[in-house]
């Protein structure tokens, strides 16, 4: 439906018509009223040799239009579309991803085709993060050091589009498990507004940060927050191109004990996937740990369409300068009026 915001600006509509009105009635002097550069614009038009009626109108006719359409942008038009009902959880739930060099390593197999540790994430994660209607989400990325790539929001699109944009090293080297999580914890106290839960995705042991993950998990217990952990890889993979087990992955072994302690200690699980299919399943899990269900909110979208008309005025008035050429000087320089002594 198109509504306006600030409809009391057609009011001024009629104006043109009453500027045109008191150019009619005759007056001198010092009671003459003084006249726009655009009045006398359109006035000298009417004037000027060699012009003729049919242009004359025409550059009337786009002024008035122009007119119109910026009257009708400030009164704001906007479309109103139907209620939109969205489930409500008043759950907020922090992705927190590894982006250590390790992750790329090609363990995570999936029918005859070997994935990257990320690439496998980033698919399921981006299928988890589509059912979670309902909830906010939020993205923090790690490796040496933490960001927060993705506040919390109901935009899942752009968090699931953040974290397919995100890339091994674009955070060092390490892995700051702490950092991510503490920085995790520090942002749901601040922003969240519901049920604050902790997704950690990792496939390596602490060797960064400044903070610890011992620290940063009282600091979840302190705020109430619930962790759950999910190691990824299998360092007894074997490498479809060489046949041997991947060396790469057994150096960059998963703390499990670490992240069982940090999931118990705060109500959460800890799950360990060493395939394809098992982080698909731990996915499925901590879907029904974390159940959609709530209460529904309405929504009214309403979409600006101010630009249009403005876009429109801009061009009726380009249009008009292109026929009729420039303004002409301000009124009181074409006058030819001489100022003498005050004294004389």
């Amino acid at each position: 439906m198109l509504t306006l915001a600030a409809p009391w600006w057609l009011l001024l509509a009629p104006l043109p018509l009453l500027l045109q009105y008191r150019r009619r009635v005759p007056a001198s002097g010092l009671n003459a009223a003084p006249r726009l550069p655009l009045a006398l614009w359109t006035h000298s038009l009417a004037s000027t040799p060699g012009w003729f009626a049919p242009r004359r109108w025409l550059i009337q006719l786009l002024l008035v239009l122009a007119w119109l359409l910026l009257l009708a942008a400030l009164a704001r038009p906007h479309l109103v579309d139907n209620r939109v009902s969205l489930p409500h959880t008043g759950r907020d739930l922090m992705l927190v991803v590894d982006l250590s060099p390790s992750m790329e390593e090609r363990d995570m197999l999936i029918a005859i085709r070997a994935l990257s540790r990320l690439e496998a994430l980033k698919r399921l994660g981006s299928e988890f993060i589509t059912q979670r209607a309902g909830d906010r989400l939020g993205l923090v990325v790690f490796s040496t050091t933490a960001h927060l790539y993705a506040p919390l929001t109901y935009d899942h699109r752009t968090v699931r589009d953040f974290l397919q944009d995100s890339f091994v090293g674009m955070a060092g080297g390490a892995t700051a498990i702490g950092d991510a999580v503490g920085l995790a914890v520090k942002n749901l106290q601040q922003e969240g507004q519901g049920e604050p839960v902790i997704i950690l995705l990792t496939d390596g042991e602490n060797n960064a940060g400044r903070i610890s993950p011992t620290m940063a998990t009282e600091l979840a217990v302190a705020a109430g927050i619930r962790v759950h952990t999910v190691g990824i890889g299998n360092p007894d993979a074997v490498d479809n191109f060489s046949g041997f087990r991947s060396l790469r992955g057994r150096a960059a072994g998963v703390d499990e004990e670490l992240l069982q302690a940090m999931a118990e200690q705060t109500g959460g699980r800890f799950f360990m996937a060493h395939t394809m299919p098992g982080l698909e399943m731990i996915y499925q899990q901590l879907d029904a740990l974390e159940p959609v269900a709530g209460t529904e909110e309405r929504y009214q979208l309403r979409r600006d369409l101010y630009y249009w008309p403005l876009s429109l005025a801009l061009l009726a008035l380009l249009l008009t300068w292109l026929l009729a050429g420039p303004l002409p000087s301000l009124p009181w320089r074409n006058r030819g009026i001489t100022r003498g002594d005050p004294h004389d």
